[in-house]
Parts: structure tokens; C-alpha cells; sequence
């Protein structure tokens, strides 16, 4: 199957209502290989600020050098 457009920009738009969506039926981002740079801006909608804060001190204290995946979710 070939497309004139690349894929990511025929999905982009829907994206925000498909994760949306998804939430709404009690579905989840996360798959078999975690959130990505994608999905990262919708976990606040799944897990709550809490669990996010969380997450990151958490993160801040195993790697405090932010040498384990700098720039991603937990930077």
C-alpha cells in the first residue's frame, strides 16, 4: 500500500481525540512498548498530577544526573 502523504500527517490530527477517546472508556495509552513523546502529553489525563509528580521525583532520585533517557518523559 503506498500514500501520496507521509502517515503521520493523515493520524496527527485525530491523535488528541483518539487518546481522549480511549480515556473515556477506561482504555489506556500505554502499550507493549510504554508511552512515548507521542502520548506523553495525555498521561496527566490517565494517571493524575499526583502520580506524574510522583513519577518524577522518582525518577530525579534514581538519576539524578538525568543520564537514563534525557529529554523524554521524566527529563
Amino acid at each position: 500500500m503506498t500514500f501520496s502523504i507521509p502517515r503521520i500527517q493523515v493520524v496527527r490530527p485525530c491523535i488528541a481525540e483518539i487518546f481522549q477517546t480511549a480515556l473515556s472508556l477506561d482504555g489506556t495509552l500505554s502499550g507493549e512498548h510504554g508511552i512515548g513523546l507521542t502520548k506523553s502529553r495525555f498521561m496527566e489525563q490517565e494517571v493524575g498530577t499526583a502520580a506524574l509528580n510522583y513519577s518524577r521525583r522518582l525518577k530525579a532520585g534514581v538519576d539524578p544526573k538525568n543520564l537514563i533517557n534525557p529529554g523524554k518523559v521524566f527529563s
